[in-house]
């Protein structure tokens, strides 16, 4: 006998009829093979009866001696289990038979495949876990859930959720803070209570460790952590993300009853955010304070390559830095994460945008309802550098000190909506070299300084939709603003351009200081992308509707729709392009002629007729007023001026006259070629 398979057992499933199930592997006897059901839960049960080994057919007979067929979705497994023993005995100098010797070797093989049949079903380390990975496993726990430690060298015991719900309610139970119950809260998935894991918010005990392994539980499934009211020691970086952690949310009652009392100092983060740079994420904190207990250090919120964070309700005191977005890592950007409803009072920097060794990205980070107290040699808002762009802001700043810095803008903020709002007892003031600009307002009380210089191009550090620093208009003495802002009403409080509506007007009103006949509306040209006080001007129309002044050279045109006439006035003459015009050519010797020009059918317009005759050497000109009586009856022409005498060169000018048509007609003799052009202009109705 050989042992050619190392199939060591069989399943099959139950379809209500069969009884017999055949096994392929070898046996030495019936009792070497066991019969294990297992029901539709998947609960396994080894039969100790009920069941026959068939020899004969290799096979087994189940239900035996009788009962009924396996169910149809219930699974019968016949595995072979030898008892590990050595049942061969070959006494010395007795017979040596092959076959024993052979059944012997083919028992051990049997067994060796048994155990791997094992094997195969048990929990293994990979090939690549180092040796410092330890092998065993701790005491059982009652209801433990088994983990992996902090290094990831050894598993150990962790309470199961259903113990931690049970501690976290009975806390709930008590009147934790004097003031509330939350047993309603806790005891609802996926919230995650951080006195569950030993945080006392007392005010005393550090609570770092426990709110880390809160935030740790929560990350295994997007959860929130919860802190109710408090005031929780920490003494080190909270650590909420980086980048092994699916990420959680982070919520205290309210921003007067939940406070963080940070003991690390200098730039040391109280929270700390390192995200995969551009993911979506579930991160966020909302609903508490946050302070140190040594003023001006700690950074309470690091936010490093994290997108899509939400951080609400907070307030922010007396910190290093209250928010620091910093993409120092090789590859990080901060973006499109969300502050709203923030209060950050009395920081080096309250929000603070820097690169470091990351990308120069922040962009679409909004601050939405956010107020800061700037006091003395503190910035507001610091773009130390990088490049911050299609994001938005709301920012209300109060500051009473004069050396507190509103905006500095190091780096570069463009493509962004916003407003600025300061309220000061001191001019508030705005530093930097870098570009600062937004579409929106900048708007306060106690005046602002800009102490930012306009680079060599022109261009400005700071610029919004109001505010601009004054120039003077080329080859004027007038000075630019941007058109709306408190600095730039002169006429009081009043804006200077309105939209004006009656019945059925809709048009737009521009309103001027009245005490200067030069104030109205002024129009110029630049080149392409220029700034105003480079522009030309061209056009001004007085508010008092009392004057219209060119500044072109060649004069001012009122031109017709179709293009064809216009009145033109230039260097003190009233000129115009006619609104006929024809041209005659007279051949040599022609004799009398009669030439007919339209003129204007209308009888209520008169008109302007200039009539120019040249020839050979001499030109004639003449100057009419004509009009059409109209009625049947012939019109007038009055002579303005002539000049020159016609005869000499052998033309007479015969006859001008109007007809009853309107045409004018004129009779002429000649005895040389001639080109006649009339031309004539409507200059007035009667």
């Amino acid at each position: 006998m050989t042992v050619a398979s190392n199939i060591s057992k069989h399943t099959y499933y139950g379809n209500g009829v069969t009884t017999l199930f055949p096994f392929s592997f070898t046996i030495f006897k019936e009792s070497d093979i066991k019969v294990i059901l297992t029901d539709l839960n998947g609960k396994e049960t080894q039969l100790t009866s009920g069941w026959l080994v068939d020899v004969s057919q290799s096979a087994v007979v189940y239900p035996y001696p009788s009962g009924q067929p396996l169910t149809a979705g219930w699974r019968i497994t016949l595995l072979r289990l030898l008892d590990i023993v050595q049942e061969t005995s070959l006494p010395n100098q007795g017979p040596y038979f092959a076959e024993t010797v052979e059944k012997a070797a083919d028992r051990s093989i049997a067994i060796d495949q048994q155990q791997q049949e094992q094997l195969e079903r048990v929990l293994k380390l990979g090939v690549s876990a180092g040796e410092d990975v330890s092998r065993d496993l701790p005491v059982p726990v009652p209801k433990g859930v088994l983990r992996w430690n902090l290094t990831g060298t050894a598993l150990e015991n962790t309470p199961s959720e259903e113990d931690i719900l049970a501690k976290a309610e009975a806390l709930a139970l008590q009147d934790y803070t004097g003031s509330m119950r939350i047993a309603g809260v806790i005891a609802k998935d996926p919230w995650v209570d951080v006195r569950a894991f030993g945080a006392k918010g007392d005010g005393v005990t550090d609570d770092t460790q426990a709110i880390q392994e809160a935030i740790k539980y929560a990350n295994e499934f997007g959860g929130c952590v919860l802190f109710p009211n408090g005031t929780f020691v920490i003494s080190d970086t909270i650590i909420v993300t980086n980048r092994e952690f699916y990420g959680c949310r982070i919520t205290g009652m309210n921003a007067q009853g939940t406070t963080i009392l940070s003991k690390v100092t200098e730039t040391t983060p109280v929270f700390s955010f390192y995200g995969g740079s551009g993911g979506f994420s579930n991160i966020g904190i909302s609903n508490m304070t946050i302070s140190p207990i040594r003023k001006n250090s700690v950074v309470a919120i690091y936010i490093e390559g994290q997108g899509f964070g939400l951080f609400e309700n907070l307030r922010i005191r007396n910190m290093k830095y209250g928010i620091w977005l910093h993409n120092n890592r090789n590859g990080s950007f901060s973006e499109l994460n969300q502050f709203s409803h923030i209060q950050v009072d009395y920081c080096e920097n309250n929000i603070r945008m820097e690169q470091g060794n990351g990308t120069v990205s922040f962009h679409g980070n909004s601050f939405d309802h956010v107020y800061m107290n700037v006091g003395a040699n503190q910035i507001g808002f610091n773009m130390v550098s990088g490049y911050f762009y299609n994001g938005r802001f709301d920012l209300f700043m109060w500051s009473h000190d004069p050396s507190a810095i509103y905006v500095h803008a190091g780096g570069n903020v463009e493509h962004c909506m916003g407003n600025i709002t300061y309220e000061s007892f001191q001019p508030g003031r705005f530093t930097g070299t870098g570009r600062f600009w937004f579409n929106g307002f900048i708007r306060g009380i106690g005046g602002m300084v800009d102490e930012t210089t306009v680079k060599t191009s022109g261009e400005m550090v700071f610029a919004c939709t109001n505010y601009q620093s004054s120039t003077t208009l080329k080859g004027t003495s007038m000075k630019v603003h941007s058109l709306t802002g408190a600095e730039q009403r002169y006429n009081g409080q009043h804006g200077m351009l309105k939209r004006l509506t009656h019945s059925n007007i809709e048009s737009l009103l521009g309103v001027c200081y009245s005490g200067n006949s030069d104030n109205g509306l002024y129009l110029a040209t630049s080149a392409w992308a220029q700034a105003e006080d480079n522009a030309n001007l061209g056009l001004f129309l007085s508010a008092f509707g009392s004057v219209i002044k060119t500044y072109n050279a060649s004069g001012l045109s009122l031109v017709s729709a179709d293009n064809t006439s216009a009145l033109k006035v230039a260097n003190g003459r009233f000129t115009g392009s006619p609104g006929i015009r024809q041209v005659i050519a007279l051949a040599a010797n022609a004799g009398q002629q009669t030439i007919t020009v339209p003129l204007y059918t209308d009888t209520s317009i008169f008109c302007l007729v200039g009539m120019r005759i040249s020839g050979s050497g001499f030109e004639y000109r003449k100057a009419y007023v004509a009009n059409h009586q109209g009625f049947g009856g012939n019109g007038h022409i009055t002579e303005l001026a002539s000049g020159y005498i016609l005869s000499k060169q052998g033309v007479s000018l015969n006859s001008v006259s109007v007809n009853a048509d309107g045409y004018l007609q004129i009779i002429v003799t000649t005895s040389q070629s001639l080109n006649i052009i009339v031309s004539a202009m409507g200059i007035g109705i009667f």
